[in-house]
């Protein structure tokens, strides 16, 4: 059993600068390459198991059911600060656009709906990549504000939920979401859709955050009553996977893909500030203030190269 002073915040941020150490020194000695991402997804494990022993075995639930959706954009000033807080480099939008192309058929995909579209982060670049047409909806009326502020040739937008498309029946090849499951009200009606829209044998591609991956999102052990809201929020990877193929899909492939979640530690605080995260956004003042404290004494600690890297569930799937 752990000793009753246990921290295990302590543990993590402690073992994760070993690790950092350890792949700093093999590298500059030329002699190791590791992979860190793996290896934080394997030191989670152990941080998870201990934290089960601190606080207790209620840590270990599995979520089943439907995520609680209660994130109103438009009752927040999150969609100003979205792109500032959530938005990535180039070359990382470039990569997921890489993943998703490798991922679906040869064929000309000519028309996708950006379900979710947020400030439209992929809108363009999906339809520049594929030279198509895309209708990006979302049901934040200041989301797609700042949406319409950026170039965006080939792309409509639309303000509507995904459970009711303003789309006719087969009309798109490719549904896409990034990190919006979590977000609908009704899952299953709106995966129902998803199908309903798209032409036989048209995809569907999902990045989603998921409660099996809980530890090994960064801000976690700095926040660690998010821990709680998370499992409140999102759902499982078993649970996306059962919603599509209850609606008449089949998944093609899930994998997890790391991504950039900030340049460097201090980088990626300066972002966790501006709290353009719906997780983060659920959090008391004096616990968000408290948790950014310690990533930012964190961060000024942590050597300036080297990103932040999280990892992003990547599900593609196929209609009946």
């Amino acid at each position: 059993m752990e000793s009753a002073g246990f921290d295990p915040e302590d543990f993590w941020l402690l073992d994760q600068a070993r690790l950092k150490d350890r792949h700093k020194r093999a590298d500059a000695r030329g002699g190791f390459k590791g992979d860190y991402a793996q290896e934080r997804r394997e030191l989670a494990l152990v941080c998870s198991d201990r934290l089960r022993l601190s606080v207790g075995p209620s840590y270990a639930f599995e979520q089943i059911n439907a995520p609680d959706s209660t994130m109103d954009y438009d009752q927040t000033q999150m969609p100003a600060a979205y792109d500032a807080g959530r938005g990535y480099r180039p070359a990382i939008l470039a990569m997921w656009l890489d993943a998703i192309a490798r991922r679906l058929p040869a064929e000309q995909i000519d028309d996708i709906v950006d379900v979710g579209c947020g400030t439209g982060r992929y809108s363009a670049a999906l339809a520049d990549r594929f030279d198509a047409r895309v209708v990006a909806v979302d049901p934040s009326a200041k989301m797609l504000a700042e949406a319409r502020k950026k170039p965006s040739r080939g792309v409509r937008f639309e303000r509507a939920a995904a459970e009711s498309l303003p789309l006719p029946g087969a009309s798109m090849d490719l549904v896409f979401g990034s990190m919006v499951f979590h977000h609908f009200d009704d899952p299953h009606r709106a995966v129902r859709e998803f199908h309903r829209v798209l032409r036989p044998g048209g995809h569907v591609c999902l990045r989603a955050g998921t409660t099996d991956q809980l530890e090994c999102y960064a801000y976690v052990p700095f926040f660690p009553t998010t821990r709680g809201i998370i499992l409140k929020s999102l759902t499982s990877r078993a649970f996306i996977e059962a919603t599509f193929e209850g609606a008449g899909f089949r998944l093609i492939s899930h994998e997890l893909i790391d991504s950039e979640a900030g340049e460097s530690w201090r980088h990626y605080a300066d972002k966790v500030a501006l709290r353009a995260d719906s997780i983060l956004a659920q959090l008391p003042e004096d616990d968000f203030e408290a948790g950014l404290a310690a990533l930012r004494r964190y961060a000024a600690a942590a050597p300036p190269d080297g990103p932040v890297i999280e990892p992003v569930d990547f599900f593609v799937l196929r209609s009946a």
